[in-house]
């Protein structure tokens, strides 16, 4: 293995100590240096294949580009947010296990419905923002332009009721320099 991914890979171990002294933080920061070499290692591959296949950047490779990252790295937070290892391991075990999926199932989380809506607005919002910035504007058709302060606006009213909200449900590292 060449010197420059050992090198990536004791960055992201070290940065995983750096967010706290636990070992789910260590394999919070392995799942992301083996996704960083990952990609890197499998680039020629891909670009091969892309060329292959005649895939231009569109918004479908580029949505589903996205979805794979998020998918990714939400895997990687389970372990930032775990109370240990263990703990991780049976979270995401139990997360691809398919047991079926009913809209009221979403209303039995216990969150209000205020956040869940506030969320489906967003998630909407943005999708289709998204989806919409990938073409380009007809000609002489002026460009589309996202409105970021509402949109900052409703994030930030999330943001504030959701943290007023959930405070207590935050795990805060129990980290002890001494006796």
């Amino acid at each position: 293995m060449p010197r420059y991914y050992w090198n990536v890979l004791i960055v992201f171990l070290v940065s995983g100590l750096w967010h706290g002294a636990d070992w789910t933080f260590v394999v919070w920061g392995a799942l992301h240096g083996f996704y960083l070499l990952a990609g890197s290692i499998t680039a020629l591959l891909r670009n091969r294949l892309r060329a292959s296949l005649r895939l231009g950047q569109g918004p479908l490779l580029s949505g589903f580009q996205v979805l794979i990252t998020f998918s990714l790295v939400a895997l990687a937070w389970v372990f930032f947010r775990a109370a240990n290892v263990r703990d991780g391991f049976f979270i995401v075990s139990h997360m691809l296990v398919w047991r079926g999926f009913r809209v009221t199932d979403l209303f039995s989380l216990g969150l209000p419905r205020f956040e869940l809506l506030l969320a489906f607005f967003l998630i909407a919002s943005v999708a289709v923002t998204g989806y919409a910035m990938a073409f380009e504007p007809p000609a002489g058709g002026a460009p589309l332009v996202v409105p970021p302060i509402p949109l900052g606006l409703l994030f930030c009213v999330y943001l504030r009721h959701h943290f007023s909200w959930a405070s207590s449900n935050f795990r805060t590292p129990n980290i002890s320099f001494g006796n």
